[in-house]
């Protein structure tokens, strides 16, 4: 049979409290009897103490001990002369019986020595368990009175009263049972409630329903569990919102290009326009439209799954950045570049082919929007950062956090004569990412949009630790 969790919580907390209730009962019991003896055994040693004076007188009339030695019975008769003095306070039971008082055992438990220690009269007494009261006559020790320490209860009302006591341990124990079982059940209910709602919200989440939310409560471990899965859900809905979005734009970038082409086609099929050198232009013009969308989906997704090779060398970036704009084919064609180099060396961790491919989809992005005659300015700045603007037109400030989103585009008509596919700088932002850098887009003072990226910067000591010379 398999035990629910909150049964397996209920049986541990009573299997719990049911131990420590017999433990509880088991050293009570134990630990009060031993007391109960000692009390029992003090009334006695006090009661006997009071016939000491008596013994001392006896001795100073006959001068020893003699009239009670081997002689049993007149030692007890002896002591029953003193029984007002030898007898315990009447018990409830015997009052009320009429009966005034009750002889104490502690008559049986007397024994009489000499100075020395040596029985006169009673039972040889064991030395470990017997207490020894000074008889003293004119300031010298003439005998002891020997009181044998009880080991068990031996009155008929001591027994009665360590019953009573044992019974009233077990009705406590049986009530502390009966209160935590009470208590279990419903604390067992509320510790595994969260659980399931946990569980039944991950089935849920299993089954795609990214909606579900679980209600926090306090602020134990269960709740930050609750809230940690909370996040995960909100995450996952967000990723599958993105991913539907993602398929309906890629849907819709493909749509546009192959609806084009398949008009034009069918429309020199039907003979309405002529098959010549211009449609076929027109025609292959799309087909590099579409196979530029593929390669930027490529591109994206291989840089997403991190299947991009990066092999990381020192660069110093002022001199790798002055070669790329100098020898780039875009650059003076339709773009001024205005380049300012740092004051001094900055070394980076960068592969030179990611670096060149993220500069060329700034460059291109910049040829794409800037209005003519349009104009470049790179600024490198210690610390190794990339200011990376243009000037006009500029960006709307809603659309600067937007702009690294897959086939995100500013316009709303999402227009391909002034715009590409709307992944470049989706991809610099993965290649910035996988050089720990980071990149954002912000308002140029040159009227444009600025991109700034900040990329970790080598110090002097790893530069010369892996050989190059700075």
């Amino acid at each position: 049979m398999v035990l629910g969790l909150r049964k397996k919580f209920f049986l541990i907390i009573l299997l719990g409290n049911l131990l420590m209730a017999v433990m509880f009962a088991t050293v009570m019991g134990l630990n009060f009897k031993g007391q109960f003896v000692d009390y029992v055994n003090d009334q006695d040693n006090r009661r006997a103490s009071r016939v000491v004076d008596q013994l001392a007188n006896t001795y100073q009339k006959t001068g020893s001990w003699d009239i009670f030695r081997r002689n049993d019975p007149r030692w007890q008769l002896y002591l029953r002369q003193y029984s007002d003095l030898l007898m315990a306070p009447p018990t409830p039971q015997k009052r009320n019986s009429g009966q005034a008082k009750a002889i104490a055992p502690v008559i049986r438990h007397l024994v009489l020595a000499d100075a020395d220690k040596q029985t006169i009269v009673g039972t040889p007494p064991p030395p470990s368990r017997t207490l020894w009261l000074d008889i003293v006559v004119e300031d010298r020790i003439v005998g002891y009175l020997g009181i044998i320490q009880n080991r068990e209860l031996t009155m008929d009302s001591d027994l009665m009263f360590l019953s009573r006591f044992r019974g009233d341990v077990f009705w406590i124990v049986l009530g502390a049972l009966i209160i935590s079982t009470g208590l279990s059940l419903p604390f067992a209910y509320g510790l595994v409630k969260p659980i399931r709602r946990l569980k039944d919200a991950t089935r849920d989440m299993a089954q795609g329903q990214y909606h579900r939310r679980i209600r926090i409560a306090g602020n134990d471990e269960l709740a930050q569990l609750a809230q940690d899965f909370n996040w995960l859900a909100q995450t996952l809905e967000a990723n599958k919102g993105a991913r539907q979005q993602w398929v309906a734009d890629i849907s819709h970038e493909l749509r546009t290009p192959i609806a084009v082409m398949q008009a034009e086609i069918e429309s020199m099929i039907d003979g309405i326009r002529p098959t010549n050198q211009e449609q076929l232009q027109s025609l292959s013009e799309e087909v590099l439209r579409l196979s530029a969308l593929v390669e930027d989906l490529h591109q994206l997704s291989t840089s997403d799954e991190g299947a991009l090779t990066y092999q990381l060398q020192p660069l110093e970036l002022n001199a790798w950045m002055a070669q790329f704009l100098d020898q780039h084919p875009l650059i003076d064609q339709t773009l001024k570049v205005h380049f300012q180099p740092s004051v001094r060396p900055i070394w980076i961790q960068a592969d030179a082919k990611r670096l060149e491919q993220l500069c060329n989809n700034l460059l291109q992005n910049n040829v794409k929007y800037t209005q003519a005659p349009g104009a470049l300015w790179v600024t490198l700045t210690p610390g190794a950062s990339l200011v990376w603007e243009d000037s006009g037109p500029s960006v709307p400030d809603a659309a600067l956090t937007q702009l690294f989103d897959r086939l995100y585009r500013v316009e709303d008509s999402r227009n391909r004569d002034t715009g590409g596919s709307g992944l470049g700088l989706a991809i610099c932002a993965n290649i910035v990412a996988a050089h720990h850098g980071r990149i954002l887009a912000k308002q140029s003072q040159k009227g444009g949009l600025a991109i700034q990226i900040s990329l970790p910067e080598l110090s002097p000591e790893d530069v010369k630790s892996q050989g190059v010379r700075s």
